[in-house]
């Protein structure tokens, strides 16, 4: 990403990158100290008439290391970067004034003092993000600021107080947070600065070992973050795109009811004795109560399930290959769709990093195969010396029992006490609830 020279002129037609980067630095006070840096300096008000105008307020490779900032006064509201007068907000006002710009400072001399960590989070956001979400019109140049402060000023919340072991402050009058849009890059980009004002005496908030022992905490998990930007987009999201998650997501959820509750009754036919019965010999009778699937993948050919996990995996193909076809079809259809959305926020996956729709087809597998097992385990051992005869036997009194009608497979599932309870009975019995 690279200087536009210009004001809200952000890059169009990117394809790969992602909605939203974050990433996330801190500062202890100590490294600070050492190098005569002020925290305050990062908030160091400029009162230059020429730097402000809110004509385009419409209601990270860039980024620089955050060491680096504090040699550059007045960086958060630098003249290249903003278009407001009061440009720095926090979490109770969207434009700080000269005063709270006073408070502020005088806050972070608190917390620098106090021996703390100051944390800064960077929001580099896509132009067609922002167009597609009415939150830029690269005609005009206008940006709705307000919404993306408000949207800011929620993810703080959740990073203050869900990304440590405890809330980062002691109340809420603890906190020292600030943030500003700049918007002089071909992103968009929201920083956000936050700090514990009192001193830190908490055990579970100090580093009990190490080169670091006894300072702050300072590294925020990587699924805090992760949840932050999910957090951050579902806010900033259109009604229209929101709604377009929303129907893919309510659709594959009704492919996959359709295809847990049909797998099993799909099993009861001739076509798939002989298979349950190679998957029943293939299960390790000595951990009968206990066949799971696990944490494996289906195909994955290790561990003492690897032979019948394998031989359900080909079940299943069967199944998506003949009967269940058009409701998979329908399911990976729209778990791939909602891939490319994926791609559009998050960017290009990584190497080896499964897809949305790679990872909900395994869930889905391994639903099916463990409720395969969990009713096999419940079939007495001498009741598969035949499976084949057991089958052939069933659907004859299938046949007698519906003469002249159509088949009522719930019934016929539900009256163990009329049929032996085969395989494929005891799977039909108990159908899943999603």
């Amino acid at each position: 990403m690279a200087k536009t020279g210009k004001i809200a002129a952000f890059a169009l037609g990117e394809k790969k990158t992602a909605m939203v980067n974050l990433p996330a630095q801190f500062v202890t006070s100590s490294t600070a100290d050492i190098k005569g840096q002020n925290f305050s300096d990062l908030v160091d008000y400029a009162n230059n008439s020429e730097k402000t105008n809110d004509l385009n307020n419409e209601s990270m490779n860039d980024l620089i290391d955050l060491k680096e900032q504090f040699s550059k006064p007045g960086y958060a509201n630098r003249n290249s970067a903003v278009t407001e007068t009061h440009p720095i907000f926090g979490s109770d006002k969207l434009n700080y004034d000269n005063h709270d710009i006073s408070v502020l400072r005088k806050d972070l001399d608190e917390t620098q003092k106090n021996g703390n960590n100051i944390h800064e989070l960077a929001f580099s956001i896509r132009g067609d993000w922002l167009v597609k979400n009415n939150l830029y019109d690269p005609e005009t140049r206008m940006i709705d600021q307000n919404k993306l402060k408000h949207a800011e000023q929620e993810v703080a919340k959740t990073l203050i107080n869900k990304g440590f072991n405890l809330p980062l402050g002691e109340d809420e009058n603890d906190i020292v947070w600030f943030g500003v849009i700049h918007q002089d890059t071909d992103h968009l980009n929201m920083h956000l600065w936050f700090a514990k004002k009192s001193q830190e005496t908490r055990p579970e908030m100090i580093k009990q070992e190490g080169k670091y022992k006894g300072q702050p905490i300072g590294v925020i998990p990587l699924e805090v973050i992760e949840q932050a930007k999910r957090q951050f987009r579902k806010q900033l999201m259109s009604s229209q795109e929101l709604r377009r998650h929303q129907e893919i997501l309510k659709g594959v959820g009704g492919f996959k009811k359709e295809i847990v509750e049909a797998a099993l009754d799909n099993l009861l036919n001739d076509r798939h004795a002989k298979a349950i019965k190679q998957i029943y010999d293939a299960l390790p009778q000595n951990m009968k109560g206990r066949w799971q699937v696990g944490n494996a993948h289906l195909t994955a050919g290790k561990g003492r399930m690897a032979k019948a996990n394998q031989l359900t995996d080909q079940l299943i193909d069967d199944l998506f290959a003949e009967e269940l076809k058009p409701e998979y079809e329908g399911f990976k259809s729209l778990a791939q769709e909602y891939d490319a959305i994926n791609i559009e926020d998050q960017g290009v996956m990584h190497k080896g990093q499964l897809k949305w729709s790679e990872n909900k087809e395994e869930e889905l597998r391994k639903r099916l195969a463990n409720q395969l097992y969990k009713h096999l385990a419940q079939i007495e051992d001498t009741s598969l010396n035949d499976i084949d005869q057991q089958m052939s036997e069933l659907l004859s009194n299938v046949k007698k029992r519906d003469k002249g009608g159509i088949t009522d497979k719930t019934k016929i599932a539900s009256s163990p006490e009329e049929i032996k309870l085969t395989p494929q009975a005891v799977v039909r019995q108990c159908q899943p609830k999603l």
